[in-house]
């Protein structure tokens, strides 16, 4: 179930990273940050 735990991995990695869920394989920047 790699496909189905891929989006998991990546919001949670985002969230460690400070970066969009979405962008969680790109390096984040301040620019990505979303205003909360």
């Amino acid at each position: 179930n790699s496909f189905a735990d891929a989006p998991a991995a990546a919001k949670s990695e985002g969230r460690e990273r400070g970066g969009l869920p979405q962008r969680a394989d790109r390096t984040p920047k301040k620019e990505d940050v979303p205003l909360k």
